[in-house]
């Protein structure tokens, strides 16, 4: 089973359920988008990212939003993306999406 996690508003429980996710999920996407990404470019969640990764989740970011972060963001593990492409794709591909 697949799911994205799109991470925009509330980074925190967002981030705490793409954690959690990765135990009932076989892939799980996060994608953070607007807020939620410069918060995570701050490091302000840095140990559920490293753990999400851990886990074998991946964490993608806007790349369009990254602007300054984006060498940040890169160094934490996340891979840099157009997030509207992105999340249509995962929808195509039969992604459910659940959003924070």
């Amino acid at each position: 089973m697949k799911v994205l996690v799109l991470v925009h508003t509330n980074a925190r429980l967002g981030l705490r359920y793409a954690q959690h996710a990765t135990d009932f999920f076989t892939d799980v996407r996060v994608l953070l988008w607007s807020k939620a990404e410069d918060e995570v470019a701050e490091g302000k969640y840095d140990d559920k990212i490293a753990n999400i990764l851990k886990k074998g989740g991946k964490v993608f970011a806007c790349k369009g939003q990254a602007g300054e972060y984006g060498e940040k963001l890169k160094a934490k593990g996340i891979e840099l993306v157009s997030a509207s492409e992105m999340l249509s794709r995962s929808i195509l591909e039969g992604y459910p999406v659940v959003s924070f």
